[in-house]
């Protein structure tokens, strides 16, 4: 006689063995272990921001060039030094004048309050005063159009040294000693060293799969740089867009010509995981707790093709990367099949 007791127990083992009966037995693993991050380069180079040719800016001969080609130097360093005799002469003659100038308008000044003292005093006339305030306000004029003469002058003096805008390089000597330099004739060509961008040229596809750290290739060393600027222009005949990076601690050499390298911000799904049901690609997921398959559909999958799949798609479809996707036995199931994960 069974007792209810052992009924009971009778009753739950059946229902137990009648669900598992017919459970497809599958294998598991979380989404994050099946996504690779692919690592891509395209090439790139070094260039400076400043490669400038040094011009005189006054007319006069080259006494002295104090640099040769590869030498570095700092800014405010002479370069060129050129005959300022005819200059310097040109300035201490209107410091002369200012001179002139500055005497003739203390003694105008002094003149004035004479002249309106007595005026007050009533000893001379409102013509008098008139007089003396006009040849004062002459003279202030005259003297400012010297002071713009003078300072003129002292500038074309400050020309004939010719010193490093900036610290750099040279490249080229484009100028010898005893030639006559005008306005705008080059003496030398500077490279600017502690200004450097990296330029890579990208397809516009690959733009949208660019992770926050980027790293330029260089004869085997790896140096970490950032983007600063993507040009918002196609080039027309290769077809990529330009992109300009930053070193972000030790740089590359000027001009060294090498690989962008980066690792997809992306996860990729294998191609291989992908299933097809209704004439849709897609993954068999089991539900943490549950042993019913479920079959998510994946947009613009294509068959044969691994799948990228951004942080913020995947959580569009319903995922995180702790989702369960069935691995070993999707093949022969259906939405809402019964499984039984393997040990």
């Amino acid at each position: 006689m069974i007792t209810g007791k052992r009924l009971g127990l009778f009753l739950t083992l059946w229902v137990i063995s009648f669900s598992s009966f017919g459970a497809v037995a599958v294998s598991i693993k979380p989404l994050a272990q099946l996504l690779s991050y692919p690592e891509y380069n395209a090439p790139a180079q070094v260039h400076s921001l400043n490669i400038s040719r040094i011009s005189a800016q006054v007319s006069s001969r080259i006494d002295n060039i104090d640099v040769r080609v590869g030498d570095q130097v700092e800014a405010g360093k002479l370069l060129v030094q050129l005959d300022c005799r005819e200059y310097l002469a040109q300035r201490d003659a209107e410091r002369a004048i200012r001179k002139q100038y500055q005497s003739q308008l203390k003694l105008a000044t002094s003149r004035l309050k004479r002249s309106i003292d007595l005026h007050r005093r009533k000893s001379i006339s409102d013509e008098k005063v008139e007089t003396d305030e006009t040849e004062l306000n002459v003279l202030i004029a005259q003297a400012a159009s010297q002071a713009q003469k003078l300072t003129q002058a002292e500038l074309q003096v400050e020309r004939c040294r010719i010193d490093a805008p900036f610290a750099g390089v040279v490249l080229q000597r484009l100028a010898g000693l005893g030639e006559l330099a005008l306005p705008g004739t080059e003496l030398l060509e500077l490279m600017q060293l502690d200004t450097l961008e990296l330029i890579a040229q990208l397809r516009p596809e690959q733009l949208s799969d660019l992770p926050a750290g980027l790293s330029f290739g260089y004869q085997g060393q790896r140096y970490p740089v950032s983007l600063r600027r993507t040009l918002p222009v196609v080039d027309a005949s290769a077809r990529t867009r330009q992109l300009r990076l930053e070193f972000d601690q030790a740089s590359a050499p000027t001009g060294a010509a090498g690989r962008l390298w980066w690792r997809s911000a992306n996860g990729h799904l294998p191609a291989d995981l992908l299933v097809q049901r209704n004439a849709q690609l897609g993954l068999m997921v089991l539900d943490a707790g549950q042993s019913i398959a479920r079959f998510v559909v994946l947009p613009g999958a294509v068959e044969g093709q691994p799948l990228a799949l951004s942080t913020q798609q995947v959580e569009r479809l319903g995922l995180t990367l702790d989702s369960l996707v069935i691995v070993a036995g999707r093949q022969a199931l259906n939405q809402g099949d019964t499984v039984k994960v393997r040990d």
